[in-house]
């Protein structure tokens, strides 16, 4: 119940900005900002669903290791 009310809301809240968007016919905004509410609403969901999920600091960890030894490599 939860995750459908999350789902209502934030489609609710960006079908009205998208509304007042493509009324001032700025499509390229409105791509952007439909694109964003749809990835809001899926951490939304995904947060309101209440399962585990792995930790974001994981991908910085992946992301800056190999970059962390080549530093270390040339200056350590």
């Amino acid at each position: 119940m939860l995750i459908v009310l999350t789902v209502l809301l934030g489609a609710a809240a960006g079908l009205r900005e998208l509304e007042l968007l493509f009324r001032k016919r700025r499509i390229g905004e409105a791509i952007v900002c439909g694109a964003l509410s749809l990835a809001g609403i899926a951490c939304a969901s995904a947060a309101a669903s209440g399962k585990a999920f792995p930790s974001p600091l994981h991908v910085l960890m992946v992301v800056y290791g190999p970059f962390n030894r080549l530093m270390v490599s040339l200056f350590g």
